[in-house]
């Protein structure tokens, strides 16, 4: 490799928005061509002076790590070929923990190879919190390489790594020289020739991709996955020149999907819990003053199941419940468990005679037993239901004070001798709240 080669990846290294380094085998002995500060971070270096000339692996590092750095690059200068580990340290009392690729570069007749490492704390971190909440998920682990891709002023792609070809699907000889939008989907070609230019006229040289518009990458078979990207600049022989630093966050995003499915579904039931349907009531009752109502529904004598049968007989009646409600629902309603044997229904555009309608539908299916539950022996699981009904009136100020007036409602049905419906009415005057049973007995 000639000395401007040595001094452009030495450049490359040091602007790198991420941590990195360059290192070359010498008899037994790792050199430290060049690094950036974040590498001696990463590392846990013993100084974070700026390095006076090539120095030994082992006179930067700690031993522990130093040894272990010789081992993983012992590796890849034997096998030609990329490796990967994840390195683990406390520093201030605080664990970290980083994600470091070494690639192999140049030829070898001296073996050198570009180490590159990403900050993986936070996914350790959001990992092990899972972990101790929900014994019940296995979590997905983040184990791509990183991808480097360097394109020109141009957008023409001059140097691709071995680790890009796996996010990709390209090999080198396929990209080289081409459009870096072969790799970003058809619909971000404008916005990122208009990001790149902005960045090329800014006193900025690397920076993180903003999350909040979050980049995609497209490989070779036409498949769209979201990516972490930072982008540094070089001026590589007097041009130009934008480096990024690519993961594929596929795996981290169906992590946060799946976070975000469990802080709103009901583990037991599988529907809506209480905080999604206050918050999906919110909206709902917030975006119109149309017509609105809720239902409260109530398993009668749930204690008995449970005395009788045990929680796990109760457990599946509440499952049924839960089933029941959202497949006798109408696409635009909402049915969630709210704790223990309350249920409540939001139902849209529904006035006060057709929410009636709603719950009688219900609280007959439950009375008949024309729904699936489990068996206990050879006979079904039998119960009831009451439900109380009320829609929005001119006092209502939040979807609480509807579902609170679904509530009387309940509590009045369940008084008059459960398995009803009972609607909540205005009270005249100043008279106490008052609910009445509907005649829809069947």
């Amino acid at each position: 490799m000639s000395l401007d080669s040595i001094a452009n990846l030495q450049t490359m290294t040091l602007s790198l928005g991420t941590s990195a380094a360059l290192i070359e085998q010498a008899g037994e002995e790792d050199i430290v061509l060049a690094c950036n500060d974040a590498f001696l971070v990463m590392a846990g270096a013993m100084t974070r002076l700026p390095l006076e000339g090539p120095v030994p692996l082992s006179s930067v590092l700690p031993q522990n790590v130093a040894d272990k750095f010789h081992r993983e690059l012992d590796q890849v200068f034997d096998t030609r070929t990329p490796r990967e580990f994840e390195h683990h340290f406390e520093s201030d009392g605080a664990a970290l923990w980083w994600r470091v690729s070494l690639h192999p570069i140049g030829d070898w007749q001296t073996p050198r190879a570009l180490v590159t490492a990403i900050d993986i704390t936070d996914s350790v971190v959001i990992a092990d919190d899972k972990r101790r909440h929900d014994a019940r998920f296995e979590l997905v682990v983040e184990r791509a390489h990183d991808g480097i891709i360097t394109v020109n002023d141009q957008g023409r792609i001059v140097m691709y790594n071995e680790a890009a070809e796996t996010l990709f699907g390209w090999k080198k000889a396929e990209v080289l020289g081409q459009s870096i939008e072969m790799l970003i989907p058809a619909r971000e070609h404008g916005e990122h020739s208009r990001h790149l230019h902005r960045f090329s006229q800014s006193p900025i040289r690397s920076r993180k991709m903003n999350p909040q518009d979050q980049p995609f990458g497209v490989d070779k078979h036409g498949r769209e996955f979201p990516i972490d990207a930072s982008i540094s600049k070089i001026v590589n022989e007097g041009q130009l020149e934008f480096v990024a630093v690519l993961r594929d966050v596929e795996e981290r995003m169906r992590l946060v999907d799946l976070l975000t499915h469990q802080a709103t579904t009901d583990f037991l039931t599988g529907v809506p819990n209480r905080r999604e349907f206050t918050d999906v009531g919110r909206n709902v009752f917030e975006a119109s003053n149309g017509e609105l109502s809720v239902l409260m529904l109530d398993v009668d004598h749930f204690k008995r199941i449970n005395d009788n049968y045990g929680h796990t007989v109760g457990d599946q009646v509440l499952a049924a419940v839960g089933r029941t409600g959202v497949a006798t629902m109408r696409h635009r309603d909402l049915f969630a468990r709210l704790g223990g044997e309350e249920f409540a229904a939001l139902l849209p555009d529904t006035n006060a005679e057709q929410a009636i309608a709603v719950a009688e539908r219900l609280r007959v299916i439950f009375e008949t037993g024309d729904f699936d539950c489990e068996a206990v022996g050879d006979h079904p699981i039998r119960f009831t239901v009451s439900i109380g009904v009320a829609s929005r009136s001119s006092v209502d100020q939040s979807i609480l004070d509807l579902l609170k007036r679904a509530d009387i409602a309940l509590y009045r049905a369940k008084a008059e001798g459960r398995n009803r419906v009972a609607l909540y009415v205005e009270p005249p005057g100043d008279t106490e709240p008052r609910a009445f049973p509907t005649d829809l007995q069947s």
